[in-house]
């Protein structure tokens, strides 16, 4: 079993989850048609675990195909409607089930559900339509659906992992808490949502799927939710890794904000600059950027740019005394080539001596880099002192 800390009330993945996409290769149902092939005039699919086909004369449907007033739990099932409303529920907690057309989730104002959904695949519309008392939690792990549409949810916790959508939308989302990892959204639309803490890491998002179709253009017909990508225990675990890793560094993020906003140590510079130097290597993504802050100082260390400076100008002296550097006058000793590896990298360049063959383009980039270098100085000078 693998839990996830800080994770919705109910959020615990088991073995026992993850029949669905068995199901899906096993069966190779790779469209709704192979679906309704299969399951045509069947009662159950499958046989290791058999999923059980519910139509409409199985389901407590109204005549508006609603189920109502209902706690609403179901496991390997495959519902052969094409659109099926599930309206005040007192529970949710769907895992292993396949919806043939849509799935709206219409909440009461008078009960604060939670609403869990884990390994499921709706080939329609996955529609959670909120009320003002909210939810408790809301949960999606590994759902797919053609189109993910949360309309003025308003709920403590919002997770969202391992999920994937060929369009998404929120429209006036509340929520306290909410967080999304190793999920592709597809199109994506966002729209008045107010929430107070959020962790989405990168890579969730297609920017050039989002920026490049006007408003309200669907673009999910590619998409299919059957295309499952399977995942072995060991993908899961280090989902869930990231998942625990995020929490963490938002947990640091927020002791850093908190201290920087609140706490005596923003009245000294000093105090200052290393909580903006913490929290700069804190939200860096990957070990490239972190090592980028670490060389740079998160650009609120000015000593650093001093100390590259330095070695810049040494090692261009030590360099200019190998073979072939054609320096005239010559230099004769260590002391010369430091002060002539100094005038370079200043650009003040009095002339003498004057660098010949490979010297000439090494000369031009210690200057680059005394000028670049000078440059990152006072940058970090201004967010030290200034800002």
């Amino acid at each position: 079993m693998a839990s996830v800390g800080d994770a919705p009330r109910g959020f615990v993945r088991t073995k026992e989850v993850g029949h669905l996409r068995d199901l899906i290769q096993n069966e190779n149902l790779s469209g709704k048609l192979d679906v309704m092939a299969r399951i045509n005039h069947q009662k159950v699919l499958g046989n290791n675990p058999p999923f059980e086909v519910q139509r409409r004369e199985e389901l407590p449907l109204d005549d508006e195909q609603r189920i109502c007033h209902a706690d609403f739990r179901r496991s390997k099932v495959i519902f052969d409607l094409e659109k099926i409303t599930i309206k005040d529920p007192t529970a949710i907690n769907i895992k292993d089930c396949l919806f043939m057309g849509d799935l709206y989730i219409m909440l009461d104002d008078h009960v604060d559900p939670d609403c869990y959904l884990d390994t499921c695949v709706v080939l329609g519309t996955l529609m959670i339509f909120g009320s003002q008392k909210g939810l408790q939690s809301l949960c999606l792990a590994d759902v797919r659906a053609h189109r993910l549409d949360l309309r003025e949810v308003k709920a403590t916790s919002l997770h969202i992992d391992g999920s994937a959508f060929g369009e998404t939308r929120f429209y006036r989302l509340q929520s306290d808490v909410f967080r999304a990892h190793g999920n592709a959204f597809g199109l994506l639309t966002i729209q008045d949502c107010d929430v107070s803490e959020v962790a989405i890491p990168a890579g969730q998002v297609d920017l050039a799927q989002t920026l490049a179709f006007p408003p309200g253009k669907s673009q999910n017909g590619s998409f299919n939710p059957l295309a499952y990508p399977l995942r072995s225990d060991a993908d899961m675990d280090r989902l869930l890794d990231t998942m625990i890793r995020t929490d963490q560094w938002t947990n640091q993020l927020q002791t850093i904000d908190f201290l920087m906003t609140h706490s005596g140590e923003r009245h000294s510079k000093r105090d200052l600059a290393r909580l903006r130097y913490a929290r700069t290597v804190t939200e860096s993504p990957t070990w490239m950027s972190r090592a980028l802050v670490r060389l740079t100082g998160g650009f609120v260390r000015p000593w650093v740019f001093i100390a590259w400076s330095f070695f810049v100008v040494v090692m261009s002296a030590w360099i200019f005394r190998l073979p072939g550097a054609q320096l005239t006058p010559p230099i004769s000793s260590f002391v010369e080539a430091l002060y002539f590896s100094g005038i370079t990298f200043t650009t003040i360049g009095y002339g003498a001596p004057a660098p010949g063959g490979w010297a000439e383009g090494f000369a031009a980039l210690e200057g680059g880099l005394g000028v670049l270098l000078a440059g990152c100085f006072v940058v970090s000078l201004v967010k030290r002192y200034i800002e």
